[in-house]
């Protein structure tokens, strides 16, 4: 019989061998294309977290640059009689104040400044605060209008109308910002005296600003003084807040002072990302420079942190004396 005619050769099909290696290399197809998929859904995760760290602390720290900046603005109200410099409206008063630490809760939303207290020392291992007042005007803030009062002012860092100072012929802005980790996530967060009138004991409550800073670490520009005039020359060296000065004014009379030859603000905050991305806990850098261990510390937190720094001088403070008495030059 011909080979064609013979059915039992031509049905022939492949051996079991042949399907097992054929499997196996299907296998193996199917596992780098999942591996590689995996991975680019990993790689894009932790792309979008390390945008969203990047525009966390572009927000927070233009905020905090923004409000620092305009630390000890005020117009001028004349020229003082005997040393030919113009004198303005908070001249000698506290426009700039730090608390390592944080500011004591019980404090930190006094209207008087000079009122406001730190935490005690070696209470707290929390993030450092600041506290910062210039006078406010629509040509540097943008205006709204109370709801309660119906006054219009400049806008506190809270978006509220700062109420007139007394007369009512001025604004001043007063913004304490801190890092708020009672709740999740960790904010940064602002009380100002907008939305609060001249009778008002207290400041209104806190206001979260932008979410996942969760540190903050601040070190001031502290600047040698020229001995006649009084004025800041160069900085000498960056201390912490209380180096510079610890209040309460009352145990420190000479807070205004010191905290007046502050000429710069050196900022770091230590941004999260809000998402689990990273396939285990990672240890990072803190804005002081030590090595955080998350994964002994907390090892179910895979989050990307990362530490960003910013200085902003004071330009407000330059030719105005750090002293509110000059103090005489020492005689040879």
């Amino acid at each position: 019989m011909h080979p064609l005619l013979n059915k039992k050769s031509l049905e022939r099909g492949l051996s079991l061998v042949e399907i097992l290696v054929s499997m196996a290399i299907g296998l193996v197809v199917v596992g780098a294309v999942f591996a590689n998929f995996i991975n680019s859904t990993a790689g894009a995760r932790q792309s979008a977290a390390l945008a969203q760290v990047t525009e966390d602390a572009t927000l927070a720290l233009g905020i905090l640059r923004n409000h620092i900046t305009m630390a000890d603005y005020s117009q001028p109200t004349g020229t003082d009689a005997a040393t030919g410099v113009l004198v303005r409206r908070l001249d000698k008063q506290l426009n700039l104040l730090g608390c390592d630490g944080g500011f004591d809760t019980s404090t930190d939303n006094e209207p008087n400044p000079t009122s406001v207290t730190c935490v005690a020392t070696g209470k707290s291992t929390g993030s450092d605060a600041l506290l910062v007042r210039y006078e406010a005007d629509s040509d540097a803030l943008p205006t709204v209008t109370d709801d309660k009062t119906k006054v219009t002012g400049p806008m506190d860092c809270r978006g509220f109308a700062i109420p007139p100072a007394t007369g009512g012929t001025h604004f001043v802005a007063d913004n304490r910002f801190f890092v708020n980790t009672t709740g999740t996530p960790p904010t940064l967060s602002c009380i100002g005296n907008g939305g609060a009138d001249n009778a008002t004991t207290k400041f209104p409550v806190a206001q979260p600003l932008v979410e996942n800073i969760s540190e903050m670490l601040i070190r001031y520009g502290v600047a040698s003084l020229d001995p006649v005039t009084k004025r800041p020359l160069n900085i000498v060296r960056y201390a912490t807040a209380e180096q510079v000065g610890k209040p309460p004014e009352s145990t420190n009379p000479t807070l205004r002072d010191s905290w007046s030859q502050v000429v710069s603000v050196r900022i770091c905050v230590v941004v999260r990302s809000t998402e689990n991305v990273l396939d285990k806990a990672r240890p990072y850098r803190n804005c002081a420079g030590d090595i955080v261990r998350l994964d002994t510390a907390a090892p179910t937190d895979r989050r990307i942190y990362r530490a960003f720094t910013s200085t902003v001088v004071l330009n407000n403070r330059v030719n105005t004396p750090a002293s509110a008495t000059p103090t005489p030059t020492p005689t040879p």
